[in-house]
């Protein structure tokens, strides 16, 4: 009985020796040489990291974090532009309509004005042939 109890101590002794020593590789404190940043401390490392070299710092104000927010401005951009792109076709079209409407009410009044002159010119002959009709009438009655 009294063997075992040595041999009991003799495996603990191995198991000692045979533990790997574990190295941390970090354990210095290097500020270039870091460990990976755990979920929690990964979003506040991360941005100290980006500012750390920067002198000038710009707020980026509201900042896309997915693709899907990016999408969803894209799209939204791009039919902003096309809605401006048909407003200015249609604005275009409106003017050139307008250009061709007033051309044509040009022509209108000229043909109309003609039309006038010859309403007037064909009076002042009914004029004069009524007023000639008159004089003889009234040459005869007396």
């Amino acid at each position: 009985p009294k063997e075992e109890p040595e041999e009991e101590d003799e495996d603990m002794v191995n198991n000692e020796e045979d533990d790997a020593e574990v190295i941390n590789p970090y354990g210095e404190a290097d500020p270039h040489n870091r460990p990976p940043p755990t979920s929690d401390e990964e979003t506040d490392s991360a941005m100290r990291d980006l500012l750390a070299g920067n002198i000038e710092v710009y707020a980026p104000g509201t900042m896309c974090y997915d693709l899907k927010s990016v999408h969803r401005r894209v799209k939204r951009l791009s039919k902003q532009m096309h809605e401006m792109y048909r407003m200015e076709k249609k604005m275009a079209k409106n003017l050139r309509q307008d250009e061709l409407h007033m051309n044509g009410q040009e022509f209108d009044i000229t043909a109309l004005d003609s039309a006038v002159r010859e309403n007037r010119s064909k009076n002042s002959k009914m004029m004069k042939l009524i007023t000639g009709l008159s004089r003889e009438f009234t040459e005869l009655k007396n």
